[in-house]
């Protein structure tokens, strides 16, 4: 069982290491940009992605001050830019409100056939001050949660 995990974990880097270098050889990407973005810290936040309508699109699977990270429907349109609402899921504490946000994506991937990943870089936000409430929420509860103890 060791070795099968050994052999994932090897072809998830390879697969990582391959992307990052097509990535910086067609884009002309500065490796130290992409090295400070990654030192950023990710919180666990799961909000309920919704469209300008209010229609269910999917959750958000990490989010901090400058990216997201969305797991959404295959027929999610593709573009450079999105906007899309934030729906925090209430529990037992009162949070921030909907909020707007413009998402630059940087990367789409494939989870599995019905639904994909993306990764992007929040350009414009609403409510500032609720979206750092909603982080400030999101890293509490995973703290709680999840027992984890990051700094």
């Amino acid at each position: 069982m060791g070795h099968y995990n050994g052999n994932i974990k090897n072809k998830i880097q390879y697969k990582f290491f391959t992307l990052l270098l097509l990535l910086i050889m067609n884009n002309n990407v500065d490796i130290n940009s992409i090295n400070e973005q990654r030192q950023l810290r990710r919180i666990l936040a799961v909000c309920r992605v919704l469209d300008l309508d209010h229609k269910f699109l999917g959750f958000t699977l990490d989010l901090n001050r400058s990216g997201i990270k969305i797991i959404v429907d295959k027929n999610f349109p593709s573009g450079d830019e999105f906007k899309i609402i934030l729906s925090p899921v209430k529990e037992d504490e009162e949070i921030s409100p909907d909020i707007v946000v413009k998402v630059e994506q940087k990367w789409r991937t494939s989870t599995n056939e019905e639904f994909d990943q993306i990764g992007g870089v929040i350009i414009e936000v609403d409510s500032p001050e609720y979206i750092e409430e909603l982080i400030d929420y999101c890293d509490r509860r995973a703290k709680e949660r999840y027992q984890l103890d990051w700094q």
